[in-house]
């Protein structure tokens, strides 16, 4: 099952807010991946937009940069 082109924008833009507020936090990939207990690789594949993460996966990263998953993804959501 293949989303919408509408949810793969919203979830590209899911990965943009995460990786600009773990710049913002001039957090590492290296230092996330380790609290969230994910690989480097795996976290640069969500960011840049190579893998659809889980849900878990991304409950993860929000965790550690102390970001509510919800709100990412209203914020996601909203922009056009």
């Amino acid at each position: 099952m293949s989303g919408s082109s509408s949810d793969q924008e919203v979830c590209a833009r899911v990965a943009q807010i995460l990786q600009r507020e773990r710049i913002a936090q001039n957090l590492t990939i290296t230092r996330l991946a380790e609290g969230a207990a994910l690989s480097r690789q795996g976290v640069s594949y969500v960011e840049r937009g190579l893998r659809i993460p889980t849900l878990d996966t991304l409950l993860r990263i929000s965790r550690v940069l102390g970001l509510d998953l919800a709100e990412v993804i209203k914020e996601a959501s909203r922009k056009k």
